[in-house]
């Protein structure tokens, strides 16, 4: 009895140590899978799809020539405001009451044209004093310029031709009472009136004599001179006159645009009043602060593209500065824009408002060899470097990254490989990458690095030239 118990026990004993060993190793297994699983979620080279790597048949991949990526294009984008070309307050330079406005904001107006004037009936009634004196002046210059007349002349000569007869009667009266005298024929008293007519006489001759020689002589130079002088002195009140009554009148000094109208008519606007703002809205300016190196290649008369949100215009360089502006370090740049020209072209190109904000772009593509301006990049950027798509590379071990290039294999085929390189600079959505053991012209995989695994046969599918695109 004893021993079949004992038998029954050991039976039950095998049994248990049976689904025990049992139960050991399937938790060994399970074990073991999550382990490899975890260890290649770890690994730089991970994959997200599982590969059937036994299988014969090469797996289809997009692949890059190294050296074929054209480098992205660099924009340098600076921003400015259009402003007019010109812009002047319009004041009177005299003051006096308004009696006349002809435009308001908006009107177009062109150089010359009269756009605003004073009263001016004080300054006018003056002008024509000042022109009645001249006018006499001029006509007694005349008179002085030509002459006496020929009938002065004769009638001074016909009195110088009395006297003398008049002078010679007078002697021979005097002779006369001296002889009468003698004979005591006559008084002394009568010889004395006689001595004093003769020379009355003479006195008056020598009178007509020197009144007609001075009507011959003509009018002195003394006095033509002094006569001149007065009409000039009046000649130079009226063009003050008329500086005053041009002062009275507002003149566009150049085409343009009425901005504003500040006062109206009856308005007493005084020397400095602001009457009208004018903006000269064609061409139009828009000034930019940009680099030294962007400013260098520029030049006076160069033609640009400007864009103001969906708008483009086509400006020239206008004006270059010739320094730094200490606060921004940059190099002032006017462009001047032509409105008729933009609105008379056949392309996009469109009319611009003052006020807005304009763009303007400098692009320089980046050369494939172009080094880093990076410190820590020096000893790199001196090998080799090759710009491709960011989806092309995988992250590595210490601050690597990987890529998966195309080896031959003795059967003519093809399998991956991962190589380490070292990202420079990330342009948008290709990276420059420099690699001690990659050559110019080899392939390697430009996209799905999430389906292959190192040493998988792949089938290359040539991607078109990005260079050609």
């Amino acid at each position: 009895m004893m021993r079949s118990k004992l038998n029954t026990f050991l039976l039950l004993l095998g049994v248990t140590a049976l689904v025990g060993l049992g139960w050991f190793a399937r938790s060994i297994s399970s074990d073991s899978g999550l382990l490899a699983k975890a260890a290649l979620a770890d690994s730089p080279s991970a994959e997200t799809t599982p590969v059937n790597i036994s299988s014969n048949r090469p797996m289809p991949v997009r692949i890059l020539r190294l050296g074929s990526q054209r480098a992205p294009e660099r924009v340098d984008r600076y921003r400015g405001v259009v402003e007019p070309s010109k812009t002047t307050h319009l004041s009177f330079r005299r003051g006096g009451r308004l009696s006349e406005i002809r435009v308001r904001e908006g009107d177009q107006v062109k150089q010359g044209d009269l756009l605003a004037s004073l009263e001016t009936f004080d300054v006018q009634a003056t002008i024509r004093g000042i022109e009645s004196r001249i006018k006499e002046g001029e006509a007694v210059l005349a008179e002085q310029t030509a002459g006496p007349r020929q009938e002065t002349i004769k009638a001074a000569q016909a009195i110088l031709s009395e006297r003398e007869s008049a002078l010679s009667l007078a002697r021979i009266t005097l002779k006369r009472e001296a002889s009468l005298l003698k004979s005591r024929a006559s008084s002394q008293q009568a010889y004395d009136e006689a001595e004093a007519t003769l020379n009355r006489t003479t006195a008056s001759v020598e009178a007509a004599r020197e009144q007609l020689n001075e009507l011959l002589a003509g009018t002195r130079v003394e006095q033509i001179n002094a006569q001149k002088a007065r009409i000039d002195s009046l000649r130079a009140q009226l063009d003050d006159l008329n500086v005053q009554l041009d002062d009275c009148r507002l003149i566009a000094p150049f085409s343009g645009v009425i901005a504003q109208r500040f006062v109206d008519e009856g308005v007493i606007a005084g020397p400095e009043m602001s009457i009208l703002k004018v903006l000269q809205v064609n061409p139009l300016e828009a000034r930019f602060g940009v680099s030294a190196n962007d400013a260098a290649r520029l030049r006076v008369g160069q033609q640009v593209n400007l864009t103001a949100d969906n708008k483009k215009a086509c400006g020239t360089i206008a004006r270059i500065e010739p320094e730094l502006d200490l606060a921004t370090r940059t190099q002032g740049v006017v462009v001047s824009v032509d409105q008729n020209q933009n609105a008379n072209s056949q392309n996009e190109y469109s009319t611009l408002i003052p006020g807005e904000t304009v763009s303007l772009a400098f692009s320089d593509s980046a050369s494939v060899d172009k080094p880093s301006e990076a410190e820590g990049d020096k000893t790199a950027t001196a090998q080799k470097s090759y710009w491709v798509p960011v989806q092309s590379l995988s992250r590595s071990v210490r601050g690597l990254w990987s890529i998966l290039k195309l080896t031959q294999t003795t059967d003519q085929g093809w399998i991956v490989e991962r190589h380490l390189v070292q990202v420079l600079e990330v342009e948008g959505s290709l990276s420059r990458i420099h690699g001690a053991t990659l050559d110019e012209g080899e392939s390697i995989v430009s996209e799905g690095i999430h389906r292959l695994t190192p040493g998988i046969r792949v089938e290359p599918l040539e991607t078109s030239d990005p260079a050609r695109d």
